[in-house]
């Protein structure tokens, strides 16, 4: 029979640090691509507002994922100081983290975590609708 190992919450903040990488080359990429841009939409002027606007919210998504990726490397040691100051058998990723935010200190960093990816997400979303809106004009 062969031996299963455990499914542990650091392979799930793993496969979300690899999502939040991805979300960051993607904001940073589309920040580089607005900034070029303007070199050839220098004579389009409603062009260059919406490539100021797109840029503007691949910005943020930076500062977002930036955010949400600095707590996600600190959170790992907070989980594991909850989980060895409790004396509990948690049965899952959720069970263990709905545990670990009844601390308000806890709740604040998993929270803005949460936050944080969540929004950088949505303004990548929205500055890709943006582009796109630029292409679709040319």
């Amino acid at each position: 029979m062969p031996i299963e190992k455990p499914f542990t919450y650091q392979y799930i903040l793993d496969r979300w640090a690899d999502g939040l990488k991805v979300l960051g080359a993607g904001n940073s990429a589309g920040l580089l691509a607005s900034a070029a841009s303007f070199q050839f939409f220098a004579n389009k002027p409603e062009i260059i507002g919406i490539t100021k606007c797109a840029a503007v919210f691949f910005l943020v998504g930076s500062f977002l994922f930036a955010i949400a990726f600095f707590i996600l490397t600190i959170l790992p040691l907070g989980i594991e100081r909850f989980v060895l100051a409790s004396r509990t058998t948690y049965n899952g990723f959720f069970q263990l983290m709905n545990a670990f935010s009844k601390d308000r200190e806890n709740l604040k960093l998993y929270g803005v975590f949460i936050v944080a990816s969540i929004l950088s997400f949505l303004f990548f979303i929205i500055g890709l609708l943006q582009a796109i809106s630029i292409i679709v004009r040319l």
